[in-house]
């Protein structure tokens, strides 16, 4: 998490109001759980900007939903992390992690065994419902925080020796990032944002750094899902 000490002239600020957060709350009542699709937002660092940084999707699906009794190990302590599957690499850390469902990607009726259709279709009006009313959401689901990676052992290409260098040699084992991600859960989001010492880091950034007037924020400010309530 960054407390911005400046704004360029031609950064674009979005705020997102907090149903945009997949809190325990959320999650409950949507029952969001492992398969769920999601995508990551940050920079390719292979394609930086050069006038204008372009925000890139990597998508995946959850893998494991945080659970106090199954703690994860990053930044150095363990503590409750989504783990969310996809092509991440490194550089992505900070980035926004979105899940989603649209109504075919419904996975909640699979476990309900064979499906025994009554006269008046009961079955058919609950489904209808669902995908109607309830089955299309984009929730933010956490912060990317860290990856895990595997060992891979390499071997030399004889057709390509000469370009290969001497620091890494045949049946070397190296450690490449995999594709599991470790997801700071949007509650411990909420938590350090409303968090005391983080109020005090932004009041010194404040006194510190000559302030944006109120109308040039608002002028380059786009609200993103700005509800007036947590209506889901």
């Amino acid at each position: 998490m960054d407390i911005t000490e400046r704004i360029n002239d031609d950064d674009e600020i979005v705020v997102m109001h907090d149903s945009w957060l997949a809190d325990k709350q959320v999650i409950d009542y949507y029952q969001i759980g492992i398969g769920e699709d999601g995508l990551a937002l940050g920079l390719f660092s292979s394609l930086p900007g050069t006038r204008r940084n372009v925000i890139t999707g990597r998508f995946g699906n959850v893998s494991l939903m945080a659970d106090p009794g199954a703690l994860i190990n990053y930044a150095r302590t363990l503590r409750p992390a989504h783990l969310f599957d996809m092509k991440s690499r490194p550089g992505l850390s900070g980035s926004p992690i979105f899940v989603y469902r649209t109504p075919s990607s419904d996975l909640r009726l699979i476990d309900q065994g064979p499906r025994h259709f009554a006269d008046n279709n009961e079955y058919l009006q609950t489904q209808t419902y669902w995908r109607q009313r309830e089955n299309t959401f984009v929730k933010l689901l956490g912060i990317h925080s860290a990856q895990y990676t595997d060992s891979v052992q390499v071997t030399r290409d004889h057709e390509l020796a000469h370009e290969v260098n001497e620091p890494i040699r045949d049946g070397d084992h190296l450690r490449i990032p995999n594709s599991m991600s470790v997801v700071v859960p949007a509650d411990s989001v909420k938590v350090l944002l409303s968090s005391q010492s983080f109020a005090t880091v932004r009041e010194k950034r404040n006194k510190d750094v000559e302030p944006c007037s109120e109308s040039l924020l608002l002028e380059r400010t786009i609200y993103s899902g700005w509800l007036p309530n947590r209506g889901y």
